[in-house]
This record gives structure tokens, sequence and C-alpha cells, in this order.
């Protein structure tokens, strides 16, 4: 049985203007939607199932950071970094 071809990704799906979020913490299962994040540090953090929906990253830094199972929906990272 042939394989489903794969669709192409498609660009998210943003508002120009999101409220600003703040986080201090991920927190395991964290779920973050319809924020901005800009120039936010959270290094050296550990989290499962971490799920960003409708959201902008902009210069966030993660090093070092575990995030097991991280699902981003309709997202865009500008300046991200993120090394081990």
């Amino acid at each position: 049985m042939p394989g489903r071809a794969a669709s192409s990704p498609q660009p998210p799906d943003l508002r120009s203007e999101l409220e600003r979020g703040e986080i201090g913490l991920f927190g395991h299962g964290g779920y973050y939607t319809e924020i901005e994040l800009s120039g936010v540090v959270l290094s050296d953090q550990r989290a499962n199932g971490v799920t960003f929906d409708t959201t902008r990253l902009v210069n966030v830094e993660i090093s070092g950071s575990q995030l097991d199972d991280l699902r981003l929906t309709d997202s865009t990272l500008t300046g991200v970094t993120a090394s081990t």
C-alpha cells in the first residue's frame, strides 16, 4: 500500500499583536497560548509536555533546557538560542 504524501507546512496562524507574556519556570505539561515572549532567559530547565500554541518567541534563551515532548503549533521563533 503506497504511503500518503506529506502535506506542505503552512505559515503559522498568528495575530499581528499578541499579549506580552512572562515565564519564570517551565511547568510539566505547561500550556502557553496567545502570548509573545521576548528577551526571556529560560536556561537549564527540565519539563515534559510543554506546549506553545499561537505564540511568538523572540530572543528567548533556552540553552541547557531539556524539554521532552515539546509541542509548537502556530508559533514563530526568532533569535531563540538552544544548545546543550
